[in-house]
C-alpha cells in the first residue's frame, strides 16, 4: 500500500502552498506510521516541477524524517528519470513502466481482453523487455536506482483522456491478462509454488504457431492432444533493441511516443529475469488440447492446458469473493461472473450480451445487459442490509441459462 498527499503537476510558490503541502506530509505519516500494511509515503506533489520546488521537496525530505525517525525511513526519488535539482545523495525508483513509453495515452500496452491472443502478447512484451532491461541498469554499480514499479495492476476509467487505461494486469473486474501470469511466474517455487501458464487460447489459426509459456520451473514440455511436442529450457537468446530501427532510450521514458511493436518473444531479452519465458516455434496447430508441464530437477511440479473451444452452448455463474464472506450491510460487494462455455465446459472467446437478474435482496450495479469480454460478463453485487440468500440468475439468447447461489452474512461476522 502507498500513501500519498493531494496534488498532481502544479506547484505554487508561495507560503501558504508550501506550508499547506508540508502539513499534508505529517499528518498523512502520523496517521499511518504503525500501520504494518503501509509499504511507501509519498511525500512529493505527483509529477510536478518549477521554480522553488526543489527547495521545497528538500524541506518535505526533512519532515518525513522528522516525522519517522530512525534508520528504517528512507528517501527516493520517483524518477524517470531523477529530477534536475536534488542537491542531496538520493537514489531513486523507477515508479513506472511498461506503458507509457510505449505510445503515451495510445500506448501498445493498452489492451482489453477481448482483442485477443496477440493484443495480450504484445502488452505482455512491452513490461517484459522493459523489465529484463531496467534490471540490467539496475545491477550497474553506478546505477542511482534500486528499484522499479508497473503502471498499473487494473485497468480504470481515468478522466483527463476519452479513453480508459487498460495497460493493466488485471482487467476492471479484476480478470488476468497474459502479463499477470508472467509476474506470477517470477515467484520462487519456495515462496508461492510452482505454477506453468500457457499464453494462448489454442483457437485455429494457421499453421504453424508460435507458443508462448511462463513458468518458474527450469523445464517445459508442450504436448498436443498427449503427444510431446517439445521439450526444452527457458528463453536464453541475447538482448536487442526493442524496435529495429528505433531504440527506446530508458533515459527518456515517458517522453518517448514511438509506437512499435517491437519483436514479440524473440527468444532473447530475458538475461536479468529470474525465470525467462518458454517460447516454442512453429507449433503444428491442431484442435484440441495444448499441455504444458513444468519440470524442477527433472520432475513434474505443475501443469496448465487449454483446449480449443467449440460453439457456445451454455452460461455458468460464479461468485468472486476473494476468500470472504459478503456481509449484508448495505455497501459490502463482490463480482458475480457469468462465462460462456461450449458443451464440454470450454471457455468461448466471444462477446455476446448477458441479462443478470437479480429479484432480491442484493442489487447489480452497472450496464445489464452486461457485455461479456474474451467470454467473460461480470457485474458487482451489492449486499442489502437483511442477511440470507442471494440467488441471480443470467440468461443469452441460444444459450443455456444458469443461476448461483450465495447467502450475506449478518454484519459484525
Amino acid at each position: 500500500m502507498q500513501a500519498a498527499i493531494p496534488g498532481w503537476q502544479q506547484f505554487w510558490p508561495t507560503s501558504q502552498f508550501a506550508a499547506e503541502g508540508y502539513q499534508n506530509i505529517r499528518e498523512l505519516i502520523r496517521r499511518d506510521r504503525n500501520h504494518a500494511s503501509l509499504l511507501f509515503w509519498e511525500p512529493n506533489l505527483n509529477e510536478t516541477h518549477g521554480a522553488g520546488f526543489a527547495q521545497w521537496q528538500r524541506t518535505a525530505h526533512e519532515i518525513a524524517h522528522e516525522e519517522f525517525p530512525g534508520d528504517q525511513c528512507f528517501t527516493f526519488d520517483d524518477g524517470y528519470p531523477p529530477k534536475v535539482g536534488w542537491d542531496w545523495d538520493v537514489r531513486g525508483m523507477w515508479r513506472e513502466y511498461g506503458d507509457w513509453n510505449f505510445g503515451g495515452n495510445e500506448s501498445t500496452s493498452r489492451h482489453v481482453r477481448g482483442e485477443g491472443e496477440a493484443a495480450m502478447l504484445q502488452q505482455a512484451w512491452n513490461f517484459i523487455w522493459t523489465f529484463n532491461h531496467l534490471n540490467a541498469n539496475f545491477a550497474k554499480p553506478q546505477s542511482v536506482f534500486y528499484g522499479s514499479a508497473t503502471w498499473v495492476m487494473f485497468d480504470y476509467n481515468r478522466g483527463y483522456y476519452h479513453k480508459p487505461c487498460t495497460c493493466g494486469m488485471m482487467d476492471l473486474y479484476r480478470l488476468p491478462k497474459y502479463v499477470y501470469f508472467f509476474y506470477q511466474s517470477q515467484r520462487a517455487v519456495e515462496q508461492g509454488g510452482a505454477m506453468v501458464f500457457i499464453a494462448n487460447g489454442w483457437t485455429p489459426r494457421a499453421s504453424p504457431a508460435k507458443v508462448v509459456v511462463f513458468s518458474n520451473g527450469d523445464e517445459v514440455e508442450l504436448l498436443l492432444n498427449g503427444k510431446v511436442v517439445a521439450r526444452q529450457r527457458p528463453d536464453a537468446g541475447p538482448d536487442t533493441e526493442y524496435a529495429p530501427k528505433k531504440k527506446v532510450n530508458l533515459a527518456t521514458v515517458g517522453t518517448d511516443t514511438e509506437k512499435s511493436g517491437g519483436n514479440p518473444f524473440d527468444g532473447g531479452n530475458c538475461k536479468h529475469l529470474d525465470h525467462p519465458s518458454f517460447t516454442f516455434a512453429a507449433v503444428p496447430f491442431s484442435a484440441g488440447e495444448l499441455k504444458a508441464v513444468a519440470y524442477r530437477a527433472g520432475k513434474p511440479v505443475a501443469e496448465h492446458s487449454v483446449r480449443t473451444p467449440g460453439k457456445p452452448a451454455r452460461l455458468q455463474l460464479a461468485f468472486d469473493t476473494a476468500g470472504r464472506n459478503l456481509v449484508a450491510d448495505g455497501a459490502d460487494a463482490i463480482f458475480v461472473r457469468a462465462s460462456i462455455l461450449d458443451q464440454h465446459g470450454t471457455i468461448v472467446p466471444e462477446a455476446r450480451d448477458i441479462t443478470f437478474e437479480c429479484p432480491g435482496p442484493g442489487t447489480l450495479l452497472g450496464p445489464n445487459p452486461a457485455p461479456a469480454e474474451a467470454g467473460f460478463a461480470s457485474l458487482p453485487l451489492r449486499a442489502g442490509e437483511t442477511p440470507g440468500p442471494i440467488t441471480i440468475t443470467v440468461r443469452a439468447p441460444g444459450l443455456e441459462s444458469a443461476h448461483a447461489t450465495i447467502t450475506a452474512v449478518p454484519s459484525g461476522r
